[in-house]
């Protein structure tokens, strides 16, 4: 496969899109449809690498300082962390979001 473009646009020419009013509609409708929402959080018992998901499992996250918001919470099925060395407590959301997709493709 070549590297420009053809063959390897990434994610965000096949990922599917949920647009919702709000948060909370989004997440309702995710659960409807049969979706288990795993939230992450620095102080979450398990680390995203040991965990194994479900086909059908949506992945929510926060800002970097409020993470995931108090109204998002209940919705939340299971909560999995991103381990950080060195001092590091958090990452940015991008920067969140980057590593979770790495390491859901690097599983296929």
């Amino acid at each position: 496969m070549d590297h420009c473009g053809r063959g390897d646009q990434g994610i965000a020419f096949r990922a599917p899109i949920l647009r919702a009013a709000t948060v909370e509609q989004a997440l309702d409708e995710l659960t409807r449809a049969g979706f288990t929402l795993v939230g992450l959080a620095a102080d979450a018992p398990r680390s995203l690498f040991d965990e194994t998901f479900g086909d059908r499992t949506a992945l929510v996250l926060g800002s970097e300082s409020e993470g995931v918001t108090p109204d998002a919470r209940p919705w939340i099925h299971d909560w999995v962390s991103i381990p950080l060395a060195n001092g590091v407590e958090s990452l940015n959301v991008a920067s969140a979001a980057a590593v979770v997709a790495f390491e859901l493709s690097r599983r296929r």
